[in-house]
Formats: C-alpha cells, structure tokens, sequence
C-alpha cells in the first residue's frame, strides 16, 4: 500500500473520528473540561504494510477548555517510538456537560456551526491486567479508548 493511500485513508479515518453523534442526555450544560480530562490522549489505530515494511498509527488528542487538537502520527518502531507526525487539524469546541446513568459526559460541539464532534468520559480499562484510565470516545455507538501515553491497547482496528 502506498504511504499517499495511507495518508488519505487516516486523513479519512481522522475526520470519522470527529464525526457528527447522535446524543441522549437527562442534563447539559456549558463546561469547562476538568484538569484530568484536559491534556494529551493517545489512541492506537492500527498498523499497515508498506513495502515489506510494518507502520504503526497513532492518533494525539489534545484536549483543552477551548479546543481539541488531533494529530495523526506514525512509526516503524512497534513499541511506538518516535512518532512521526503527518495529519493535524485543530477545532474550537464549546463543551456541555451530560449526565446518564450516573456517567458524566462531556459534548464537543464546532464554536462556529455547532456540529458534534462527540462525546467522551474518562473511565478505566484493564491493559495487560492492570485497570488504566482512558479516554472512552463514544461514536454511532463505538467506543475508542485513548491513554495518557501511546500503547497499543484496545486498538481502534481502523488500519488492521
């Protein structure tokens, strides 16, 4: 597979992973995100084949009060090692605040049009045994599960 088919399959796959969700909450209000939502999220896409040689993909959420930044990086090194980045995009969000179930979420919607970009709730997930905190990023009933540190736990299957 060529690394311009690659590009534009995660360029793709990148914009799904921002895409519109359909949400049912019993409270929403404006929010500012909590300090252990904010900061860098990693989220283990997958890996791929490029002459004879393997890639690894991983996807940088930076969260903050005012926007999510997404960078798309990739790497020979299987223990995801230096990272080269490739894609980035960057929104301004609003946040509101939703509770169901006991579980509170947090909405991102575009500054300027409004649309959703998602909803997501920090939660824990065993990784090799051991409960981790994760970022659970709900989508068209999908979850993806990002970490503090890149990992390729609970991979997104998005290249595989």
């Amino acid at each position: 597979m060529s690394r311009k088919l690659i590009q534009e399959i995660i360029a793709g796959l990148a914009v799904v992973a921002f895409g519109a969700v359909a949400s049912q909450s019993t409270t929403a209000h404006a929010a500012t995100l909590p300090d252990n939502l904010q900061g860098n999220w990693y989220g283990y896409l997958g890996n791929a084949r490029h002459h004879h040689t393997k890639y690894y993909y991983v996807e940088q959420i930076a969260l903050t009060d005012s926007g999510i930044d997404s960078d798309i990086s990739s790497t020979k090194n299987a223990d995801l090692s230096d990272l080269t980045s490739f894609i980035t995009s960057e929104a301004k969000v609003t946040f509101s605040v939703k509770t169901k179930h006991n579980q509170t979420f947090y909405q991102a919607r575009a500054l300027g049009d409004q649309s959703n970009l998602g909803k997501f709730r920090l939660t824990s997930v065993k990784v090799k045994g051991v409960k981790t905190p994760a970022l659970a990023w709900d989508q068209d009933g999908d979850t993806n599960y990002a970490f503090s540190k890149a990992t390729k736990a609970r991979s997104w299957d998005m290249m595989d």
